[in-house]
């Protein structure tokens, strides 16, 4: 994935994400999947970075985010809920 990073640790109740080589007034639009493929979220950001939480409520668990910027792909992670 190009210019976006996030973060490789399990996480417990926060996902950052971290823009690198993009505009930071594009808007990203992120979908956060369970690991059997359920869609549990999705929302929109702006600017260099963002802290989601959309996942408080959401048991541990192995998840996949996937971003675009407008209709353009531009990567997926996987990451791990604990707690």
């Amino acid at each position: 994935m190009t210019g976006v990073q996030t973060c490789a640790l399990p996480i417990s109740f926060t996902l950052n994400i971290l823009e690198k080589n993009q505009n930071p007034n594009e808007q990203i639009t992120y979908e956060i999947f369970s690991g059997q493929g359920r869609k549990i979220t999705e929302g929109k950001f702006s600017g260099k970075s963002s802290k989601i939480s959309d996942l408080v409520d959401s048991p541990p668990g192995l998840y996949v985010i996937k971003l675009k910027v407008g209709s353009q792909y531009i990567g997926s992670r996987k990451f791990v809920k604990i707690k």
